[in-house]
């Protein structure tokens, strides 16, 4: 596996993380809106690099 593509599932990995902590955790609800954008941006970026990448 290339190390773009471990990134991106990392990404998504760490978004699904962010949004069981804030079902499980309201009070850290900001936090981990904050963390959810984050990494959606970040794993957007790295589909965008992968599906550029000749």
């Amino acid at each position: 596996m290339q190390a773009g593509q471990t990134f991106f599932l990392c990404c998504l990995a760490g978004c699904a993380t962010a949004i069981i902590l804030m079902l499980l955790m309201p009070h850290y609800a900001g936090m981990a809106r904050t963390l959810i954008g984050f990494y959606l941006l970040a794993a957007t970026v790295a589909a965008v690099r992968l599906a550029l990448r000749p």
